[in-house]
């Protein structure tokens, strides 16, 4: 069994494209004992087991193998997987348990590494809007919501990085707030979140996505929607014959290429803007990306983008991490005409990226425990669900009346890709 489990091993590593120096390193042991454990030599501990289990994304395979080698080749009895109702319940959980709260025990919010010890607005604006996803909050909401107002500046909320507000973290918490009716003058945040986007924040995909989705749920029907999907629409470059994003689409021509992240995200957004408007250059829009997206055969990994350099001090750069799989996973699911062999492996590499020891998601390259990553993978994980779930109701039947608008994403009329 020893030698079974090297291989299972050997080949998790090789698939991830990790040195055996760099894994050695993670589990602070010599590059000579991970390739004796890789040889069928030695075992690891159940300690080690473990933790290269959650480094692999094997989700208890590796300890299986681990378990019945120890027992003299013997595997366990199979088990059966835990429900997603039943991951989502330990996701609240540990959540919860992350939670900051000051001396009298009032909530403060969550770190952006949710392990981390100082909590930011937009960290506590998506683990709210996460567990208002679950349903399962257990804690007071409302309370979160005050102190989110709490550290509003005149220009809306900040990142952990800059002093101004930014519009990509002030959707979000706008967003949260909204959820919570805590949101007094719906019209005038819609107009300053306008003011704040400017020319530097049009030529970038991913902030407009964040800012028309915020808008989409806040108020659908604002004028500012129509901007919104103006600008992320001339955001795209072409790609033969057809038009993509980018991820900085202000960048030189001969630096543009299309991003997989920045696509999958737009077209999702796009599908819910259709729930508000009836737009032929959204609706070709959506199909295009939807069929660059499955034609893609590259793995749908995570990727980083540097939003705003700042040349006289690195430490205060503007960067963001996207879960393409993730998005990957929410703008293909309940299309017509994708092959189950792409969606399924967008789903496999967002479970492949949860860790159930800590019941979150984890980014790979560093081990932190993002917020954002497990609100993206709990949004995933509920397209997916709602789309493999039918109806007893016909199509033609409670449709809206023409020129009405329908409900977002999970009321969409399904459109072939062929």
């Amino acid at each position: 069994m020893a030698p079974r489990l090297g291989e299972e091993l050997k080949s998790r590593r090789e698939r991830l494209g990790l040195t055996q120096r760099a894994v050695a390193e993670q589990l602070g042991v010599q590059r000579a004992s991970l390739a004796q454990w890789e040889g069928g030599r030695h075992l690891p501990s159940a300690e080690h087991t473990q933790r290269l289990d959650e480094i692999y994304g094997a989700r208890g395979a590796l300890v299986a193998l681990a378990d019945g080698a120890r027992r003299g080749g013997i595997l366990p009895s199979p088990r059966a997987f835990r429900s997603v109702g039943d991951v989502f319940a330990d996701v609240a959980r540990a959540l919860v348990d992350k939670m900051h709260k000051d001396p009298e025990g009032r909530p403060l919010g969550w770190a952006h590494n949710l392990v981390g010890n100082r909590p930011t607005p937009l960290s506590t604006a998506f683990v709210i809007r996460t567990l208002q996803q679950i349903d399962d909050a257990q804690v007071d909401l409302h309370a979160l919501g005050r102190a989110l107002v709490e550290r509003r500046n005149d220009g809306g909320w900040t990142n952990r990085v800059v002093l101004q507000g930014r519009p990509e973290v002030t959707s979000v918490v706008l967003s949260a707030l909204a959820r919570l009716g805590m949101l007094t003058d719906v019209d005038s945040e819609i107009e300053k979140l306008g003011q704040s986007v400017d020319d530097l924040t049009r030529s970038r995909p991913y902030v407009l996505s964040v800012v028309l989705e915020a808008v989409l749920a806040i108020r659908p029907e604002a004028r500012f929607v129509d901007d919104l999907v103006d600008a992320l629409l001339e955001a795209r470059m072409p790609v033969g014959d057809a038009l993509l994003w980018p991820a900085n689409a202000a960048a030189p021509p001969e630096l543009l290429e299309p991003s997989l992240a920045h696509t999958a995200r737009a077209t999702t957004v796009l599908r819910l803007a259709r729930g508000a408007r009836s737009r032929t250059d959204v609706d070709e829009a959506v199909d295009m990306g939807t069929r660059w997206i499955v034609a893609r055969s590259k793995e749908d990994d995570g990727t980083t983008e540097l939003l705003e350099p700042d040349p006289g001090n690195k430490a205060a750069d503007i960067s963001v991490n996207h879960f393409t799989a993730a998005w990957v996973v929410r703008a293909l699911a309940g299309r017509d005409g994708v092959p189950p062999q792409r969606l399924n492996a967008a789903v496999k590499t967002v479970w492949n990226t949860y860790s159930p020891s800590h019941h979150l998601w984890v980014w790979r390259a560093d081990g932190r425990l993002p917020s954002w990553m497990t609100h993206d993978a709990v949004a995933a994980l509920r397209a997916l669900a709602g789309a493999a779930v039918s109806s007893p109701v016909p199509l033609d039947i409670g449709a809206p009346a023409a020129g009405t608008a329908t409900p977002t994403a999970a009321g969409e009329q399904r459109r072939s890709l062929r």
